[in-house]
């Protein structure tokens, strides 16, 4: 990943709503060797959405990726991984709904292993 801001010329202007650019090479399994993925990541994707091309190995092309936001599935992971496990929300702000509730008290648990012992209470 390449973040825009790392760029020397760092005026608002030169970023051109590129927030940054990611390049992801694909080693295994065998099938999918080879491929490649880039995206160009927007500061506002309500204003434009990202950019997002797939080269193929097998085809030997480069295609232009759909709509890669929201819970679209990602093609090299064999569609059991979506655009939103990265960042918790992936996308424009106008799928997902940010609304304060109440504080609340939790318990979160790291360390379980207590529980499961015999005699535990």
């Amino acid at each position: 990943a390449y973040f825009n801001s790392y760029n020397p010329d760092r005026s608002f202007k030169s970023l051109n709503n590129i927030l940054f650019y990611f390049l992801n090479f694909t080693e295994s399994p065998a099938r999918l060797a080879g491929g490649a993925y880039l995206v160009h990541e927007t500061l506002d994707q309500t204003k434009e959405s990202r950019s997002a091309w797939d080269c193929s190995a097998a085809q030997r092309r480069v295609f232009r990726a759909p709509n890669v936001a929201y819970d679209s599935p990602i093609a090299s992971s064999d569609n059991t991984r979506v655009a939103d496990d990265s960042d918790m929300f992936n996308g424009a702000s106008d799928h997902y709904d940010f609304s304060h509730k109440s504080l609340q008290e939790l318990y979160i648990l790291y360390n379980s292993y207590r529980l499961r012992e015999k005699g535990a209470s």
